[in-house]
């Protein structure tokens, strides 16, 4: 889900922006509940593909820390297995709307 960033100018634009990310948040946290029920279900997950999980996760921490949405993307090359690029969320210190983590894969 795309979210536009705007100014907080206002107390009530300040608390919509709070209500969105908290939002966007929850959504996150659903998915990454639901992926990691589908590993506990016997789902293949293979080293490579948690290992790779790990980083990305590890990028969204580094996001959420720098006052980000918490969002890190890992591209890898499925048959050998090896990082071809890593980002993470830079909307909010960029001015950027697109500044997305998938989408700055996407650019490099």
């Amino acid at each position: 889900a795309a979210m536009l960033r705007c100014a907080a100018t206002t107390p009530a634009r300040a608390a919509l922006r709070g209500v969105r990310a908290r939002a966007h948040r929850a959504r996150l946290m659903s998915r990454a509940s639901n992926s990691a029920a589908a590993a506990a279900a016997g789902e293949d997950v293979g080293v490579d593909d948690e290992r790779h999980m790990r980083r990305a996760l590890e990028l969204a921490r580094d996001a959420a820390r720098a006052g980000e949405v918490p969002i890190g993307a890992v591209l890898v090359d499925a048959e050998t297995s090896t990082v071809i690029c890593e980002a993470r969320n830079t909307c909010e210190h960029s001015g950027d709307p697109t500044a997305h983590a998938e989408m700055t894969l996407i650019q490099e």
